[in-house]
């Protein structure tokens, strides 16, 4: 005895068992959708260096950074909070030679607003001495939605500008005239002001 009825094939039995399913009130708890951590990120991060105020003055670039810290944080309510996965904070620490490769962010919620913040340092390990990146500028939102589509985001960390120190010297020749004193401001001619 077949319970194939004629005009339906085998291909539209799954459709009709799970419009059956939801038919009868079940909750359609193995969808995809339903399925806490399945959600994931696909970041391209991109170093970007400081703007340099003088031509002959270069600064950070990114073969100037050793890695790069990515760390993951919820936003709700324009609160910031860590996220966590089955291991703790998600974070990924990349070295300096995948910088142009993407990399995955896995296990997070559906539904949620992230803020992936990124963090270059100049060598191995994460001393605030090291950190040559802007925070206020090293960050994206990236809302995940309740499909099992992968979300692509492009971070976009900024380098800090370098410390500038400079020194100069210079002379002063005063001919023919008078050099006046308008306060606060001196010039010596041969050791007398």
């Amino acid at each position: 005895m077949s319970l194939r009825k004629p005009g339906r094939t085998a291909a539209s039995w799954p459709r009709l068992a799970l419009a059956a399913t939801l038919a009868s009130g079940c909750a359609a708890a193995w969808l995809p959708a339903a399925l806490p951590g399945y959600a994931r990120i696909e970041v391209l991060p991109a170093i970007g260096g400081e703007r340099a105020v003088q031509a002959a003055f270069t600064g950070y670039a990114s073969p100037d950074v050793s890695h790069l810290v990515i760390k993951a944080f919820t936003v709700a309510n324009s609160i910031e909070t860590p996220a966590s996965g089955q291991n703790g904070a998600i974070a990924l620490d990349i070295p300096n030679a995948s910088f142009s490769s993407k990399v995955v962010l896995d296990g997070l919620a559906r539904n949620t607003k992230y803020r992936l913040r990124g963090y270059a340092y100049a060598q191995a390990g994460t001393a605030s001495a090291d950190l040559l990146s802007v925070d206020a500028q090293s960050y994206v939102d990236v809302d995940v939605a309740a499909d099992d589509r992968p979300t692509v985001a492009k971070l976009s960390v900024q380098l800090k500008a370098r410390a500038f120190s400079g020194q100069a010297t210079g002379s002063l020749d005063v001919r023919a005239g008078n050099v006046t004193d308008v306060g606060g401001e001196f010039v010596t001619s041969g050791g007398q002001s």
